[in-house]
């Protein structure tokens, strides 16, 4: 019985994987809300010219932090 269920669950999720490639997961609106979220946490009032630069300094944020991952992973490769 218990096997059954783990092959159950095994076709579920690998129907919901194939499924799931039908549909592209938009990261570009996902980080825009992500830096929103930030920015109305700051209290930023949207619309305006400092809730614009707050947006891009979230942004900026976000590409240093992967360059940096980068360059720590380039790093890494490099050592070996």
């Amino acid at each position: 019985m218990k096997a059954a269920r783990v092959r159950h669950l095994a076709t579920t999720l690998l129907m919901a994987t194939m499924l799931g490639g039908c549909g592209a997961i938009d990261f570009d609106k996902m980080e825009r809300e992500e830096y929103q979220h930030a920015c109305d946490n700051l209290g930023i009032a949207r619309g305006t010219p400092t809730y614009d630069q707050c947006m891009l300094q979230q942004q900026a944020i976000r590409d240093s932090d992967t360059q940096k991952m980068l360059d720590r992973e380039a790093m890494q490769k490099h050592r070996h």
